[in-house]
This record gives C-alpha cells, sequence and structure tokens, in this order.
C-alpha cells in the first residue's frame, strides 16, 4: 500500500506501530479514523488520549487526514447525525493547538452530502450515490442522480400456458388465465434475490411486468399476458434504458434490503460492459 501511494486509514495505535515495523523508506499518508458513534472502526479517544502525540511523532507516517463516518445519515431523523457532527467538531477543536495539523477533514457520506451540509469541511465520500442510488427512501433528493449501472438480460423462451397452471418451484405462483410465460436466462446464481419471487418488475419493451414463480438459479418466469413478446427482446432487471427505467432503490425496498446490497451482489457470471471514456 505504501508503495502504491495509497491512503492508509489508521484506528489505534498499533497501525502505527505496524508501519513503522514495516521498514519502509518511503512516507506513508494516512488519515486517520477517529470514532464518532458509528461503533465499527475509528481511533477510542478516551482510551487512546496520547494518539495523536504519538501520530505526530511517527517516522514514517505523514498526517494528511482526519474523518470520521456517519451512522444514520441516511434517515430522515437526523438527531443522531447531528449528535456525531458535534463531537466530531469537539475533536476539531482539540487538535488546533498540536504542533501538526492535517490538511484535509472530511465526514459526509452520500445522506450527508444530500442533507447534511455542515459536515462537508474539505471533502466528501460518495459511495452509492456514485452508481446513481439514493441511500434511501428518507433523504431528500437535493441532488438529481443518474442511475450509472443496468442490469439487463433478454427473453430466452416464450411458452402459451394454460389457466391454473403452477410456475416454477414449490408451486408458489399459477396463472389466473391463459397467458404467456416468458423464461429469463437469469436467476439468483446472478445475484437476483431469490425474495424477489411474486413481488419484482422487469421492463420489456417500455412496460412493466411481474416476476411470477420462485426465482431460480439460473432463470425468472415473467407473466408478459398475451402482449407480442418475443425470444430476444431487451429486459431490463433495474437500471436505465431508452424504453424507460427501475430504480435500484425501488427493488431494494421491495425485499427490505438497500441499493449498495443490489449494486454489489451481481455475480461474476455476469458480464460487465463499459460504455463510455474510462
Amino acid at each position: 500500500a505504501i508503495k502504491a501511494g495509497l491512503r492508509i486509514s489508521l484506528f489505534g495505535e498499533e497501525d502505527i506501530r505496524w508501519i513503522e515495523e514495516a521498514g519502509q523508506e518511503l512516507p506513508a499518508f494516512v488519515h486517520v479514523n477517529v470514532e464518532t458513534g458509528m461503533g465499527r472502526m475509528g481511533v477510542l479517544l478516551d482510551q487512546e488520549p496520547d494518539f495523536f502525540d504519538y501520530l505526530i511523532q511517527s517516522r514514517h507516517c505523514i498526517w494528511e487526514g482526519l474523518y470520521t463516518h456517519f451512522s444514520t445519515s441516511d434517515k430522515r431523523d437526523k438527531t443522531y447525525a447531528n449528535f456525531q457532527l458535534s463531537r466530531f467538531r469537539k475533536i476539531l477543536s482539540q487538535i488546533q493547538n498540536l504542533d501538526k495539523k492535517p490538511s484535509m477533514i472530511h465526514m459526509a457520506n452520500s445522506g450527508a452530502i444530500l442533507d447534511v451540509l455542515e459536515s462537508y469541511f474539505d471533502a466528501v465520500r460518495p459511495g452509492i450515490l456514485m452508481y446513481g442510488h439514493y441511500p434511501s427512501s428518507e433523504t431528500s433528493h437535493s441532488i438529481r442522480p443518474r442511475q450509472v449501472m443496468t442490469l439487463k438480460t433478454f427473453v430466452a423462451h416464450v411458452r402459451e400456458m394454460p389457466a391454473g397452471f403452477p410456475i416454477s418451484y414449490g408451486r408458489q405462483w399459477t396463472t389466473k388465465k391463459t397467458s404467456k410465460i416468458a423464461v429469463l436466462p437469469l436467476g439468483y446464481a446472478d445475484g437476483v434475490s431469490r425474495k424477489l419471487t411474486n413481488k419484482g418488475e422487469v421492463l420489456i419493451q417500455a412496460r412493466r411486468y411481474p416476476m411470477v414463480g420462485t426465482i431460480t438459479m439460473d432463470s425468472i418466469m415473467i407473466d408478459v399476458g398475451d402482449d407480442p413478446i418475443e425470444p430476444g427482446d431487451e429486459v431490463i432487471i433495474w437500471g436505465e434504458s431508452p424504453q424507460g427505467s427501475i430504480q435500484a432503490l425501488e427493488v431494494a425496498e421491495k425485499i427490505g434490503t438497500i441499493a449498495y446490497e443490489l449494486t454489489c451482489g451481481v455475480s461474476k457470471r455476469v458480464k460487465r460492459a463499459y460504455i463510455g471514456d474510462l
């Protein structure tokens, strides 16, 4: 990491010792994560009150940044987020008298970029916003992101099924009338959750159609009624297309999760196609 010039996060004095013991002649540019209420990682200053002095004395660490992380910035109620912000501001005031101070202060994640402007400081850290998704349905829409990731497939097969015919494993859905059932060559092995069984929708020819029957490892069944859907037709699971869009957050909330999990969960066997300059 040091040789590559990566910025290294510090969570305690032990991290400084590891860098010192690495024996690298190159400087290590570090950003200190201080705990303000996330409860995941970060320096607990009440347990390591001499941390900053120890860091300043380091022969190899170049203290470039100081940061913390919001726990609830994507919630409508910003009480706890403001509590964390006040804690962080107190830490910032405490370091003003140190011989060395960081040049970059940062705190705002996606939810805070939208709603807690006081936390911008010198830099912000957009996560899910970079994918074009809101972190939750409770944030404002002060920024209008555009989805940059689309999960799509095509219709592999279409059959007309009689009324009263069970579809897929477990007979969890049965045709109410004679209907065309389209089969998609995509399933939970590709990252489409089984929890979307009888809940999800797809976009075909600018129209939404329901996922019906249990989602299987490699296949999803779609009720297209008597519409003229054919093998080879493009199908949008989520994302943008000329025929319309389905928001990943909308899909996520149907199964009680977040857009992050959907975007991270697309498996390696799904082909990636990058559009535009990289």
